[in-house]
């Protein structure tokens, strides 16, 4: 257990020096909820080692205390595989109640904020977030023609046209 809490530390001190995961992950988490966000939300080095690894494995055994479903891909008739489950996965008659979820509330988007980060870099890292309508089927083909004509990387209309312009 030990071994696992010095890994997971050590890739959130790799993390700590990332400019992809303190742009893409932090400060969007940061914009999007705040300082209490997904991001923020874990265990920390004092918690993580002095958690007990027995309740680990009590945690996952209670697996099955929960409602669940169990899905079967595979060449089996489904009266044995019905026959086996009875005999192999035992579940309790009473079952657990899941835990209640961690609500993470988004910030509302009420004015233009902009966000700095200092890392020394030679090129700068930008992220844009907004608020959007609820997704409309209808939208895809005109977002499809958007996405193509300014997105997809190299390839498309725009940076073509900057680079045949530019001479680059």
């Amino acid at each position: 257990y030990e071994e696992m809490v010095g890994l997971m530390l050590k890739e959130r001190s790799d993390a700590k020096l990332n400019k992809s995961v303190i742009l893409n992950r932090a400060m969007a988490s940061y914009a999007q909820y705040g300082p209490d966000s997904r991001f923020k939300h874990q265990l920390s080095e004092k918690e993580l080692r002095s958690y007990n690894p027995n309740r680990l494995i009590d945690r996952v055994h209670d697996l099955t205390t929960y409602p669940h479903e169990v899905f079967y891909y595979g060449n089996k008739d489904l009266g044995a595989v019905k026959m086996m489950l009875n005999k192999q996965h035992k579940v309790p008659a009473r079952k657990n109640s899941y835990p209640e979820a961690r609500k993470f509330t988004e910030l509302p988007t009420t004015e233009n904020k902009v966000y700095f980060v200092h890392y020394d870099m030679v090129q700068a890292m930008i992220l844009r977030m907004s608020k959007d309508e609820q997704f409309n089927k209808e939208l895809i083909p005109v977002a499809q023609l958007f996405n193509e004509y300014f997105g997809s990387g190299l390839s498309s209309i725009v940076f073509q046209e900057i680079r045949e312009t530019r001479a680059l």
